[in-house]
């Protein structure tokens, strides 16, 4: 039973941080900055990614979802982007029986506005690449 909360002391330390108001401070700061990596991702998308994929409108969260174009398949654009050192994750492995529309999932939040744009950048020429047959 002792081990299934948090220190008393612990407790203390957490509520003067919120109540001195350096939670609150902290959110506003951290929703000025994934506002901002938000809008640049759907900027550079637009941009680099149009016809290859397309953008779930993102009106909240970390992340969001790309639908391909079709003839793309999740885990092999997943793979290629790695070997770019891009990490987007196939839609389908957080599906067990549903057969949904290829996509993956791209997070934005980890990531400052210039590193999303040459991502969306290498994004794009993987997917040229293997729209072409030139991936390996």
């Amino acid at each position: 039973m002792t081990s299934r909360h948090h220190s008393v002391l612990d407790q203390v330390i957490v509520r003067e941080f919120m109540d001195k108001g350096h939670f609150g401070r902290h959110l506003r700061r951290m929703r000025k900055i994934y506002s901002r990596r938000r809008e640049a991702l759907a900027h550079h998308a637009a941009k680099h990614l149009s016809g290859l994929l397309t953008l779930s409108n993102i009106e909240a969260g970390l992340q969001t979802v790309a639908w391909l174009r079709k003839g793309f398949l999740g885990e092999e654009v997943c793979s290629a982007a790695a070997r770019q050192n891009i990490d987007v994750v196939p839609l389908d492995r957080y599906c067990r029986k549903s057969v949904l529309p290829q996509a993956i999932q791209i997070g934005f939040a980890a990531v400052d506005e210039g590193a999303i744009e040459k991502g969306v950048q290498l994004l794009a020429r993987v997917l040229e690449d293997l729209d072409s047959g030139k991936a390996d």
